[in-house]
C-alpha cells in the first residue's frame, strides 16, 4: 500500500484528495491546521503547522508520495502570513522531505503565479507575473524554491498550476459569487464578455493521483490544469438560473474597481475589520481581465480530460452551498 502525505488536507481540495486517495487503496497522513477532518480507515491525522517543522517532519518515514496543498486562500490575511506559509512552510517540507528521501512530491500551485493581467491565453511558457500582491507573488517564489531543489536531484516535483478551483464544500469562489447575488451586491468587474478558467476539485484530485504513479522527469514537470474557459457573463447566468437570483447589470471598469479595492482595503485595515471588504485589490487582479487557460501540455502528456463535466461540477457545488446553509 502506497503512503501519501498531504499538507492542507482540510481545505476545499485537501478534502477531496484525501477521499479519493483513500478510495484508491492509498494509506493517507493528513497534515491539518485549526479545522477538523473526518476520521477513517487507512487515515492518520496529524494536527500541526506547516511553518513549523517540527510539528510534521518526522511523520514522513516511510512515505511514497507527498501533495503539498497548504496555501492562504484568502484575499484577507496578514500580509506575512502568506510569506509564512506559502515560503517558510515550503522550505520546512522540502527540508523535512530530503531528510526523509521523498522524492516523489506533488505541488499544487496556481496560475496567478503567471502575468495573466498581461497575456490573455496562459500556458507553461507565459512569463511570470510582477505583481506585489502577496499571495501571488510569495506562491511563485515557493514555486522557484521547488524548481531549484529539483535542480539538485533531491526531489522529483510536479508542479500543477490550476485555474480557479472550484467543487462541493467551497467557501471563497462560488460561495462568495452566490452570496453576492442574493444581496444584489455582485458586480462584474471590467468587461462582462472576460473569460475565466475553471477546474472541478475531483477532476483535479484524479489527475494527481494519476500523475504520482508516473515517472516524470523535474523539467517537464509543471502543468497548467484547466477545464474550461468561460465568460463572466456564462457564469453568471448560469448560477442565476441555478438559484433563481436576477441577474446583475451592473460592470465598473477595471481601474475604478482597482481604486475602489485599494480605499476599502486600507479602510478595512484602518478599523481592524475581520472579514473581508466587498472589494480587494487581489480580487480585481484575479477577475478583472479575461483569462484563457491553455492546458494543451498536461492533455498531451497524460491525456487529461475532465471526468465531470462543468454542469454536472457546478450543479454539485451549488447544491453544496445551499444544503450548507
Amino acid at each position: 500500500m502506497k503512503r501519501a502525505f498531504v499538507t492542507g488536507a482540510s481545505g476545499l481540495l485537501g478534502r477531496a484528495l484525501v477521499d479519493n486517495l483513500i478510495n484508491n487503496g492509498f494509506e493517507v497522513i493528513a497534515l491539518i491546521h485549526n479545522t477538523k477532518i473526518k476520521d477513517r480507515a487507512s487515515l492518520t491525522i496529524i494536527r500541526g503547522d506547516i511553518t513549523k517543522r517540527e510539528s510534521f517532519a518526522r511523520y514522513l518515514e516511510g512515505v511514497n508520495v507527498i501533495f503539498h496543498l497548504a496555501g492562504v486562500v484568502t484575499d484577507w490575511a496578514p500580509r506575512g502570513l502568506y510569506y509564512d506559509v506559502h515560503v517558510n512552510g515550503t522550505k520546512n517540507l522540502i527540508s523535512a522531505a530530503v531528510e526523509h528521501r521523498v522524492k516523489n512530491f506533488i505541488y499544487v500551485s496556481t496560475i496567478d503565479i503567471f502575468a495573466h493581467e498581461k497575456y490573455k491565453i496562459v500556458d507553461e511558457n507565459t512569463p511570470f507575473t510582477h505583481s506585489q500582491i502577496p499571495y501571488r507573488k510569495s506562491k511563485l517564489i515557493a514555486y522557484n524554491l521547488i524548481l531549484k531543489e529539483a535542480s539538485r536531484g533531491t526531489i522529483q516535483p510536479v508542479i500543477l498550476c490550476p485555474s480557479w478551483i472550484y467543487g462541493p464544500g467551497d467557501k471563497i469562489f462560488i460561495a462568495e459569487i452566490i452570496k453576492q447575488l442574493k444581496a444584489s451586491q455582485f458586480v462584474f468587474i471590467g468587461n462582462k464578455h472576460n473569460y475565466v478558467p475553471l477546474v472541478y476539485t475531483e477532476n483535479l484530485c484524479k489527475l494527481m493521483i494519476d500523475l504520482s504513479k508516473k515517472d516524470i522527469e523535474p523539467s517537464s514537470g509543471v502543468f497548467i490544469v484547466s477545464d474550461i474557459n468561460i465568460t463572466w457573463e456564462q457564469l453568471i447566468k448560469v448560477i442565476c438560473n441555478k438559484i433563481e437570483a436576477q441577474y446583475p447589470r451592473v460592470s465598473l471598469p477595471y481601474s475604478l474597481s482597482y481604486f475602489v479595492g485599494t480605499v476599502m482595503e486600507f479602510y478595512g485595515h484602518l478599523i481592524k475589520r475581520e472579514r473581508r471588504p466587498l472589494l480587494t485589490r487581489t480580487a480585481v487582479e484575479t477577475v478583472g481581465r479575461s483569462v484563457e487557460a491553455d492546458a494543451t501540455k498536461i492533455s498531451k502528456f497524460i491525456g487529461y480530460k475532465p471526468i465531470v463535466s462543468f454542469e454536472n461540477g457546478l450543479e454539485k457545488t451549488i447544491n453544496s452551498f445551499i444544503s450548507s446553509r
